[in-house]
């Protein structure tokens, strides 16, 4: 069974995997209306059943993650309903033969434990790379509500890439995919240019998006250098007003990065201990200071006798 491929109305339609929510199915219907420019979009799609061992995973499916309970309960129901919605697939483009998946990889693989051997897909002939990359990215954007701020990065990033667009023009269009406003959108976006494992902290919200947008512009030894700080004082996150204080920083190197988030506290300046003043009686060596009155005398002769014992013990004489 072969129809005319009408792009924009299978993107928005109940047909293309699962419902998608209105913003999905408008930002979906600007996306093919941009590419559209490029390619045309005039293809032809067919219903076929493919054995599951014919379908190839999208290049970029890693991006997502799957959640495991969420599977269970989709292999649940695949067992007992089947396959409701056909997967979107289009001809791999390396593998005469064999299908790549473009939107479904979670019907898939409930299908493959749920014991099916095939499921019925919509086979796309003539899908450009560029538009497998459209419907990809804004069917998981669309559908899916709980996605890793890494997993949104990215996929806003791709968007923006598909769109050709940079800069506010790429943020008001890929704002349209879900519920965020526009600033939200640019700070996911921003988040690309976080180090993984920065990145990694903002996924397990040690990192706030916020705070992982503020030190985006930071290069990467900078990220490093941020890094190497707060495993020093066995830290797992920072804020981000800390953030934007690192940011600000003229210098980022792990020294400057340390003292702003982890400034010492002044030392309370003590003055050294006086030396103890030696408190001599004369009276108790009197009887080496025969023929001598005065303390003055008495005080001469004992320096003297002192001084030559000094010297006599760096000879190694030893005696006076």
């Amino acid at each position: 069974m072969s129809k005319n491929f009408d792009f924009k109305g299978r993107l928005a339609g109940n047909n293309f995997g699962q419902q998608m929510n209105t913003q999905a199915a408008s930002v979906v219907s600007t996306l093919a209306g941009r590419t559209a420019k490029d390619s045309g979009w005039s293809k032809k799609f067919q219903v076929l059943d493919i054995p599951l061992t014919k379908l190839h995973e999208y290049p970029e499916q890693k991006v997502f993650s799957m959640d495991e309970a969420e599977l269970e309960q989709l292999t649940e129901n695949v067992r007992s309903s089947g396959i409701l919605q056909p997967l979107i697939v289009r001809v791999h483009p390396t593998i005469p033969g064999d299908f790549e998946i473009i939107a479904g990889h979670r019907r898939r693989e409930a299908a493959r434990r749920a014991g099916m051997e095939t499921v019925p897909c919509q086979v796309y002939m003539g899908m450009t790379d560029a538009e497998a990359k459209t419907v990809f990215y804004a069917t998981n954007m669309g559908q899916r509500s709980e996605l890793l701020p890494s997993e949104r990065a990215a996929g806003y990033k791709a968007l923006a890439e598909v769109l050709r667009l940079e800069g506010n023009g790429a943020v008001n269009e890929v704002a349209k995919i879900g519920s965020e406003g526009k600033r939200t959108v640019y700070r996911y976006m921003r988040l690309v240019n976080l180090e993984k494992p920065l990145l990694d902290k903002v996924d397990k919200k040690e990192i706030s998006v916020y705070a992982g947008a503020a030190l985006a512009d930071l290069t990467p030894t900078a990220q490093m250098n941020l890094l190497a700080v707060l495993e020093q004082h066995d830290q797992d996150g920072i804020t981000e007003k800390a953030a934007k204080e690192v940011a600000a920083l003229q210098r980022h190197d792990v020294e400057t990065i340390d003292r702003c988030l982890f400034p010492t506290r002044e030392k309370k300046v003590t003055a050294a201990p006086r030396a103890a003043k030696l408190k001599l009686s004369l009276k108790r060596f009197d009887h080496y200071f025969v023929g001598l009155d005065t303390e003055e005398e008495k005080l001469d002769y004992l320096e003297a006798a002192l001084i030559a014992y000094s010297t006599a013990q760096k000879k190694g004489d030893g005696q006076c």
